[in-house]
């Protein structure tokens, strides 16, 4: 036997089996209560070992049965108290604890890393076992625990990322270890159950999906990875250390993209109210635009305009009463169209002043016209017999007058 450990506050099962098969295991229930198992030699009493006088509480004939049969006992342990609560019973049965499932599992196990066994239908737990060497690096036993399949449980809904998230650990052939579900791990006939028969569907589903993947000669390990299937995200990862259990993670799609969907929902929705806002507001400075672009056409074109032709159609009669009128007026504000006006009214003054001349000079050349005339026929006076008589035996002396006179008009015409 090795120095005597205290272990305080552990309520779990806890064993340890030397390479000789010397045995010390407390079993912990789920009643609370304990027991402390030992597989020890018989009359040897060590001060290094509290528990090796064990056999001096059983009664002779359990002695007897025990130096026959092994000395396999238990007694009654106090978890609180961390100590023996009463005398040893004799199991009366041989106990090999080499053979167990988690002494072996340890020595199978790569160096340094713990060995695990797989649950069995009558208990509740996993157990993990380590190999234990001394100084010199030499195996002395096997130490083990037990890690209830509540505690994986736990352990997996603690790490579960979303609402509709699950998790659940394989072995590397594909068995069931432990499920965030909670669900139980043995199918009808207390056999673990493959991960293809858990009963919650996105993991069945999952389950299923990777094991279709596996190639002949492979194992779970090899899916380490990142999958999409069925509107399902989910990965695969291997412990480093041992029992190197495979773990599965999924989720729907619509737990990681469902903020980003809503965000961009939203976003388009804010969009779209800023749109329609914009465009309402660029509707109606487009119609107060229309309106006032109106209006300054009617006032500073279509006004001007007009008025400029109705200018030309009098100005075609020789009717400048507008012009006098607008003379004065005010240049457009528009540059080319005040431009146009200007050069408009410039063009009809000197048009108007033209025709006014005109007017004039014919005015003059009518009264000058009228007054020749009146003085002609003032002088006229008819001729006598004789006279006439002179003047047809002179006729180049009427003729030289009408000249003279005619020329006499010209001139003054002219000089006009």
């Amino acid at each position: 036997m090795h120095k005597q450990q205290t272990t305080n506050n552990y309520e779990q099962s806890l064993y340890y089996s030397s390479i000789d098969n010397d045995f010390v295991g407390i079993i912990a229930s789920n009643a609370g209560d304990a027991r402390v198992y030992v597989n020890l030699p018989l009359h040897v009493n060590r001060s290094d070992c509290s528990i090796c006088g064990f056999w001096e509480s059983l009664s002779p004939q359990e002695l007897t049965i025990a130096d026959k049969a092994g000395d396999f006992s238990w007694a009654s342990w106090n978890m609180f108290a961390q100590a023996i609560d009463g005398n040893f019973h004799l199991v009366n049965k041989k106990f090999e604890a080499r053979s167990e499932q988690w002494y072996q599992a340890a020595l199978l196990a790569e160096n340094g890393e713990s060995g695990w066994t797989l649950p069995f239908r009558s208990s509740t737990s996993n157990q993990a076992a380590r190999r234990v060497y001394d100084a010199n690096k030499t195996l002395q036993g096997v130490v083990a625990t037990e890690i209830p399949l509540t505690y994986l449980t736990s352990a997996l809904q603690e790490h579960l990322q979303s609402q509709h998230a699950y998790m659940y650990l394989a072995t590397a052939n594909g068995s069931l270890v432990g499920s965030s579900a909670n669900e139980t791990l043995f199918d009808s006939e207390g056999n673990v159950k493959d991960v293809a028969q858990m009963l919650r569907p996105q993991m069945q589903w999952s389950a299923a999906y990777l094991q279709n993947l596996l190639l002949p000669g492979e194992n779970w390990t090899s899916l380490a990875g990142a999958y999409t299937w069925n509107g399902t995200y989910f990965g695969v990862s291997v412990m480093q250390e041992g029992p190197r259990f495979v773990v599965v993670t999924g989720a729907p799609v619509a737990d990681y993209t469902g903020p980003i969907d809503r965000m961009f929902h939203s976003l388009a929705g804010t969009l779209q109210n800023c749109f329609q806002a914009i465009s309402g507001f660029a509707v109606t400075v487009f119609a107060i635009t229309v309106v006032l672009s109106c209006i300054l056409c009617h006032y500073f074109v279509d006004r001007p305009l007009r008025k400029v032709t109705d200018m030309m159609a009098k100005a075609r009669e020789f009717d400048f009463s507008d012009f006098e009128t607008d003379e004065q007026a005010h240049g457009n504000i528009i540059t080319e169209l005040n431009v146009m006006e200007s050069a408009f009214l410039k063009m009809i003054h000197k048009f108007a002043s033209a025709i006014r001349s005109n007017r004039e000079m014919n005015s003059k050349k009518s009264n000058l016209k009228s007054g020749a005339s009146n003085q002609e026929a003032a002088s006229y006076q008819p001729p006598n017999l004789v006279e006439s008589k002179v003047e047809y035996d002179l006729p180049f002396s009427e003729s030289k007058h009408t000249t003279m006179a005619r020329k006499k008009r010209d001139g003054q015409q002219d000089e006009i």
